[in-house]
């Protein structure tokens, strides 16, 4: 499996940086890709901008240093991470195809931060300013979605992605780095059997063995699920259920309105009747991923994985 590192055009140098500053700038981000690198060896660099085209601040570019003896070695070392990127692909196209999907960082639009996010992939930046000191970078990402009445609307969620631009941002990504290369689930069985290991704070009721293992291989469901359950266990994560009743979602999660809530009621775990009316959307169609709480050991307990309860 490919850890594809997308590079945040964002971060690049605007200010008037001397020679020797630009310079400094390039050398760690080849340190920080070389640090992924060592831990990910199947590492690519993706960037929606020609990264020989980039400034490193006023009077000196990515061009001009990439031409200077000392750091060829170190240019076709990049390229050689960039030429091996399965995909060339743009938010703007993305978009295009499913209505529309954009992420912003204080009211810009992010195009390698949101990629990353959109991919499970990692953020790079240039290492110039304290905006990019972070191990995340919140961002607001805008998607069309169903609510539960069938009307089609904008939703807009707070996320964060995954980010480095020094060697230490990537050692505090070691856990998350060896998660990320096991081997995509490959159908609802899969999903099934390795739920424990790839979600380990999601319980799963026994009525959804059967929903997941009807989730065959290419199911236009399948990857769009796996996602979902990821972002819950990611936000289980970060829960402090002391501080905050819910977790900080990835994605829209609502509960089910008043006179709905009777379809949401299961037996659970241990016998007893409960509602589990939170629930995150998936597509195509009316996906529902519907759970409860269970703030004690910080987990969640899935109750249904399928269309919308009628």
């Amino acid at each position: 499996m490919t850890m594809m590192v997308f590079l945040n055009e964002l971060s690049e140098p605007r200010d008037a940086l001397d020679i020797h500053t630009g310079r400094a700038l390039m050398d760690a981000l080849v340190k920080v890709l070389k640090a992924i690198k060592a831990k990910r060896p199947d590492t690519v660099l993706h960037s929606s901008v020609p990264l020989n085209g980039m400034a490193l601040g006023a009077g000196y570019s990515v061009a001009r240093w990439c031409n200077e003896p000392e750091s060829r070695d170190q240019w076709r070392w990049l390229r050689g991470l960039e030429n091996r990127a399965p995909f060339r692909v743009c938010l703007g196209e993305i978009g295009s195809e499913i209505g529309t999907l954009e992420y912003e960082l204080d009211g810009v639009i992010a195009e390698g931060l949101g990629l990353s996010h959109l991919f499970g992939g990692l953020a790079v930046s240039f290492a110039h300013r304290d905006t990019w000191q972070v191990c995340k970078v919140a961002l607001a990402k805008r998607s069309l979605c169903e609510d539960d009445a069938g009307e089609v609307l904008l939703e807009q969620v707070m996320v964060e992605a995954f980010h480095a631009c020094v060697p230490a941002h990537v050692e505090g990504h070691g856990d998350w780095l060896k998660l990320a290369c096991m081997a995509p689930v490959s159908d609802g069985a899969d999903l099934w059997a390795r739920r424990a290991e790839l979600f380990p704070r999601l319980v799963f009721l026994p009525r959804t063995e059967a929903q997941c293992r009807m989730l065959l291989p290419g199911h236009p469901w399948l990857k769009e699920i796996v996602k979902r359950m990821r972002e819950l266990d990611d936000a289980l994560a970060e829960w402090s259920p002391g501080i905050t009743a819910q977790p900080k979602w990835g994605s829209l999660v609502t509960p089910e309105h008043k006179n709905r809530k009777l379809l949401c009621q299961f037996n659970d775990l241990d016998g007893i009747k409960r509602t589990f009316d939170l629930h995150a959307r998936f597509t195509p169609g009316c996906g529902r991923l519907h759970f409860r709480l269970d703030p004690e050991n910080t987990k969640a307990v899935i109750a249904h994985v399928g269309r919308k309860i009628m």
